[in-house]
């Protein structure tokens, strides 16, 4: 569809379709057409999910296949005893919720001892191989994918060694990860996570610039 210059700009798909759709997800993509050269020209846009609500527990957003869901995994196990967040209970969380949002997209640092930063788009250098968002979707009872003693996770509800994630350049993809929980390589040889070594600890810390799938 084409918007005139006197329509809203906002889309409702579901208006489009007639009836509202669920476990969906719709793109749109903005073209615009000037005779002239748009200097400083800043395309703004805003994504609502729907999101469900189960019993007192609120409205929130969870992947089908998380068992967990993923946060309050961490804050009860994995991160029980860590003292920046130890105390912390599953009604102090905002939702439940199974997506990571990496970390150097909002802040700057090389471990969790982070500042909060205001990052840009133009300092992803290579947006098709950066990624953005991970989905975390795990069985808490799977010792390969949660480890509580250690403290490390490696969500696998999607598949044995897959990664779902989203990149800046707005496609998603099953990344592979490199290694398994007891830090066996896996067979994988394409499409596999390179972890920043500006970032050790992984969690999507570490630099913009860095290529995170070759």
């Amino acid at each position: 569809m084409t918007l005139k210059p006197d329509e809203d700009y906002v889309i409702d798909f579901n208006a489009l379709l007639g009836h509202e759709t669920v476990r969906s997800v719709a793109y749109a993509v903005c073209y615009i057409r000037s005779g002239t050269d748009q200097h400083g020209l800043q395309i703004w846009w805003a994504v609502t999910i729907n999101l469900k609500s189960i019993g007192t527990n609120g409205s929130f957003y969870v992947c089908p296949a998380d068992r967990g869901p993923f946060n309050f995994v961490m804050i009860t196990k994995v991160w029980a005893s860590w003292a920046p967040v130890n105390g912390i209970k599953t009604n102090d969380l905002l939702c439940p919720n199974s997506y990571w949002y990496w970390i150097a997209f909002f802040s700057q640092g090389s471990d969790f001892a982070q500042t909060p930063h205001q990052r840009s788009v133009s300092e992803v250098k290579y947006p098709s191989q950066k990624i953005m968002m991970e989905c975390d979707a795990a069985d808490p009872k799977d010792n390969s994918q949660i480890d509580v003693v250690n403290g490390g996770t490696l969500p696998q509800a999607h598949g044995r060694d897959r990664f779902t994630t989203l990149f800046v350049d707005g496609h998603a993809s099953i990344t592979w990860y490199p290694i398994t929980m007891n830090g066996t390589p896996t067979r994988h040889r394409t499409g596999v996570w390179h972890i920043d070594p500006s970032g050790p600890f992984g969690w999507g810390m570490g630099s913009l610039d860095w290529i995170d799938v070759p």
